[in-house]
């Protein structure tokens, strides 16, 4: 594990960055006329190929360039976008097309999230980022306020908090429809692991740029684990504590986020995780994290949410007293149950809320709310028409209360009392010492490290 910022180089780093000379509070759209937002794709294999496509899919965006660290997506990208300027460093793309472009998504591992935006930031250019926001709690807190500063447009790639299903959940939240809200169960059965450090070290493969994509994280070689396969590249770095933030940063992001949108919840006043010390530097594939909100207009009083992960207890699914809530359904394998006074709000993933017990709920209409197309949206957003619904004030926070449950994986069974102000816990000055990390010698980003 990696040494982690004290309070006291945070603040000053914080304190560094709200006076930053070169971001003002002007709001900067890509253009006044209506041309084309100039777009450039860093990060274009996986998730990231698939926000390409669909940001290219607005008549308002031109890809101009393109950066990857593996040359295999960058030249399947290139074949689509030809006219599209292709790099490997986010850096040599940032210095060369600074006024080429309007704005960027960044789809790479989570480790690189905010060192990337944060320069795009910098060069105040509009920002989609996938989630989660950052890797570490610090960065999403800088990460917003510079973002704010700048006066760009932002969005999370939390692409579900515009679908259908999750819109539906705020709005019947909202609406009364269980009323208020005593308690909320969330659980997902991804249960990311690997197979332990590369038991054979060799150099990295010609297509892929080593260096850059360990980018900003401690130094550690390519090679492959006892199965044979690549220890991290491509997909293996979700369970590195160093790469990645494991359930909580995959699935917690997309299922937290109707649970903290329809409650109006801020920061939590503490959180405690059982499960699983961390070791061989990888997060635990499987836990229970409790938070508790203050009291929201929508709930009955202070929250408790609980979060499951990894098939905690029980195979797929959170402990069976659950069942108890839902009579006579299936538990989904990800989702969530809103406990209200009135009843029940089952949520499973990608799907329209039911209300529970039925025959209370029968007649009782539920009207779909409709989805959003949270890319285009986006572009829209950048040419000075409408507003995007997750930019990195709500995100920034959002981001901050999921990696906060990573915090408390880090020390399990030990309630940590979180004071989201100074970012710091009162009752366990050991977490502290994990709210950030010091960046690889050669990688410092302005305003982060």
């Amino acid at each position: 594990m990696t040494p982690r910022t004290t309070r006291r180089t945070f603040t000053k780093g914080l304190v560094a960055g709200a006076a930053l000379p070169w971001l003002t509070p002007a709001i900067v759209r890509a253009s006044s006329r209506g041309e084309k937002v100039r777009h450039a794709g860093i990060g274009v294999g996986g998730m990231g190929a698939s926000d390409l496509r669909a940001l290219a899919a607005s008549p308002h965006c031109e890809i101009v360039a393109l950066c990857d660290v593996d040359d295999r997506p960058l030249q399947e990208a290139a074949k689509k976008y030809p006219k599209a300027r292709l790099y490997h460093d986010f850096r040599e793309l940032f210095d060369k097309e600074a006024k080429n472009i309007d704005s960027c998504h960044v789809s790479v591992p989570d480790h690189m999230h905010a060192p990337i935006a944060m320069t795009a930031v910098n060069h105040r250019k509009h920002v989609y980022c996938q989630k989660p926001l950052t890797h570490e709690i610090d960065e999403a807190r800088k990460l917003r306020l510079a973002a704010k500063n700048a006066g760009i447009v932002t969005q999370l790639g939390t692409q579900i908090h515009s679908h259908t299903a999750y819109r539906t959940c705020v709005k019947l939240i909202r609406e009364g429809a269980i009323g208020k809200v005593e308690s909320v169960h969330t659980w997902a059965d991804r249960g990311w692991t690997n197979d332990g450090r590369p038991t054979q070290i060799e150099d990295p493969p010609a297509h892929v740029h080593w260096d850059l994509w360990i980018g900003v994280a401690p130094f550690q070689p390519w090679g492959k684990d006892a199965t044979g396969q690549p220890a991290y590249h491509p997909k293996k770095w979700w369970s590195w504590i160093d790469f990645g933030t494991g359930n909580l940063g995959d699935m917690g992001c997309h299922l937290f986020d109707p649970v903290v949108k329809s409650l109006d919840l801020g920061p939590p006043l503490r959180v405690c995780a059982e499960c699983e010390p961390p070791k061989n530097d990888t997060w635990p594939s499987a836990g229970r994290v409790e938070y508790w909100f203050p009291k929201t207009e929508y709930t009955a009083g202070p929250l408790r949410m609980t979060w499951y992960d990894g098939g905690f207890k029980l195979g797929n699914h959170p402990p069976t007293e659950l069942a108890r809530l839902a009579p006579g359904k299936s538990l989904p394998s990800q989702g969530s149950i809103f406990v209200g006074h009135k009843g029940c709000l089952l949520l499973p993933h990608w799907k329209i809320p039911s209300l529970l017990p039925e025959e209370e709920f029968k007649d009782y209409p539920i009207e779909p709310a409709p989805s959003v197309d949270h890319w285009l949206s986006f572009i829209d957003a950048c040419r000075g028409e409408g507003e995007t619904s997750a930019n990195f004030d709500y995100a920034g926070p959002f981001s901050e209360t999921v990696l906060l449950g990573n915090l408390a994986k880090r020390f399990p069974n030990q309630s940590l009392e979180w004071d989201a102000d100074s970012l710091k816990c009162r009752n366990f000055p050991a977490a502290n010492d994990y709210i950030g990390r010091k960046y690889r010698r050669g990688w410092e980003i302005e305003g982060l490290s």
